[in-house]
């Protein structure tokens, strides 16, 4: 895998290239060629100057001492998450992205487990990981299902959330944030 070059712009890291079906954007996200973008590590200093301590502070308000991110991409938000204290564990339904995202960890000095599991399969990961008082699901993933499967990810929540547990989702338009404010483009959660 080639890395990403310091030039990379916001909309080479926010945004695939025009393709032709669903079928052509997961096998984009799945050859690793979207971990290697959203890797960056001069866009993550970017993301992370406008997050701060957001999402931290956001679970610290609501009780939570745990967090699993379903949609961890190559690890953005769970390694932070981790080194705030949280018990943190990881997954992604694209192996792209739970490699570089294992590697991220590891060159963190983290333990966190980081899994390759589509969000019909979650439910068969609390034996390893626990159950959460929080999890997460980030970005624009969502777009990676139809109704139905963003159903049988909530459903599934169940499984893996604590009484009272919190499931926090964000579903970004960057088709919209490109058009209308492309200089917020490095800041997705910003």
């Amino acid at each position: 895998m080639q890395p990403v070059p310091h030039h990379t712009s916001p909309d080479q890291l926010l945004s695939p290239p025009a393709l032709e079906s669903n079928y052509e954007l997961d096998a984009f996200y799945g050859q690793g060629k979207a971990s290697t973008l959203w890797n960056d590590k001069e866009a993550w200093a970017i993301r992370e100057r406008a997050e701060e301590d957001f999402y931290a502070e956001l679970l610290r308000r609501h009780g939570a001492s745990s967090v699993l991110d379903v949609s961890a991409a190559s690890g953005f938000h769970v390694i932070p998450l981790a080194r705030a204290g949280f018990r943190a564990a990881a997954t992604d339904g694209f192996e792209g992205f739970v490699t570089e995202g294992r590697k991220n960890v590891e060159d963190a000095g983290l333990t966190i487990p980081f899994l390759n599991v589509l969000w019909r399969d979650l439910p068969s990961i609390v034996s390893s990981v626990g159950t959460f008082d929080a999890a997460l699901c980030l970005g624009s993933s969502l777009h990676h299902t139809d109704l139905s499967g963003v159903a049988e990810l909530f459903q599934n929540m169940h499984a893996l959330l604590n009484p009272n547990g919190k499931f926090i989702v964000e579903q970004r338009n960057y088709e919209r944030l490109f058009q209308e404010r492309p200089e917020h483009l490095a800041h997705p959660c910003g």
